[in-house]
């Protein structure tokens, strides 16, 4: 199945609420477009143990394969990430998680 797409609130300088984190799906990913100025905010909801989020870095060098960013979340913690180069982590941003007790919310920052 395709990567579940999350919703990208712009910022801007009059403010914006903060949008309704998701939980992050654990079997087919995640996905946002990404232009560069994206950012990810993942919060662990789990309250007794750790889990991990990762970034997906398509491409090779050299015939080989890139390795992906993990980080991990400690329990009840939660973390921004980014922003995430196109030209590295491409136009459509690959998330995935190893449990779904991982909730995500993705932001743009606004061109200067």
């Amino acid at each position: 199945m395709a990567a579940t797409a999350l919703t990208v609130t712009a910022l801007s300088r009059a403010g914006v609420s903060p949008p309704a984190e998701v939980a992050g799906d654990a079997t087919n990913g995640n996905s946002v477009a990404n232009d560069g100025r994206t950012w990810i905010e993942a919060t662990n909801t789990d309250g007794a143990a750790s889990h991990t989020v990762t970034f997906a870095i398509p491409g090779t060098v050299d015939g080989q394969a890139i390795g992906d960013r993990a980080e991990t979340l400690a329990a009840s913690a939660s973390a921004r990430y980014g922003p995430f180069p196109a030209s590295v982590y491409g136009l459509s941003l690959g998330i995935t998680v190893d449990s779904a007790m991982i909730t995500l919310a993705a932001y743009r920052l606004p061109a200067s």
